[in-house]
């Protein structure tokens, strides 16, 4: 029995050991295809699920040097949320939908946003105490409000879901 037994664990042994070989051979050469972008279209659909990625633009002195985050081409239902971080100014990333998309800090930071969008803050402290953010303007938006303040902890802090003015409350 034990001749068995170590007979055909070796051959089980080897069978494995051979088909993780194959396999990780296999995810070299798929993840090397991904690479192009005409072979990926076939091996993977999240670009078709893919938005439009965003990028900054830096206004002049005319618009108060705001830092300005859009999309390339806005959609009907963008709003633009305007944040200040208060003294004591430190780094604080903005992140919308669980992506960080702007970097806060001495300026006003205006960025677009959609309906429905999770808007976050997030920043690493120095122990001197929380960070505080305010929302400055809020065009076209129910939430978050202009004057509402967010205490920054460290960790994503709310600062709201982006609810439209023209938002129509769901009757049940």
């Amino acid at each position: 029995m034990d001749k068995w037994f170590n007979g055909f664990s070796r051959r089980v042994e080897s069978h494995v050991f051979y088909f993780t070989i194959i396999f990780i051979v296999l995810l070299i050469v798929i993840q090397a295809l991904m690479i192009n972008g005409d072979v990926r279209q076939y091996l993977s659909r999240v670009d078709m699920l893919e938005g439009e990625p965003y990028t900054y633009t830096i206004i002049g002195e005319d618009d108060h040097d705001m830092e300005r985050l859009s999309g390339s081409e806005r959609a009907p239902s963008s709003m633009e949320l305007t944040l200040e971080v208060l003294p004591p100014q430190t780094r604080l990333k903005i992140m919308v939908n669980g992506e960080e998309k702007a970097i806060l800090y001495d300026k006003p930071l205006v960025i677009t946003v959609e309906a429905g969008d999770l808007i976050e803050v997030e920043g690493e402290l120095d122990g001197g105490g929380p960070a505080k953010v305010r929302v400055v303007e809020s065009a076209g938006l129910k939430h978050p409000q202009a004057g509402d303040e967010i205490t920054v902890f460290g960790d994503n802090e709310l600062i709201g879901w982006a609810i439209p003015d023209d938002f129509a409350a769901i009757e049940e």
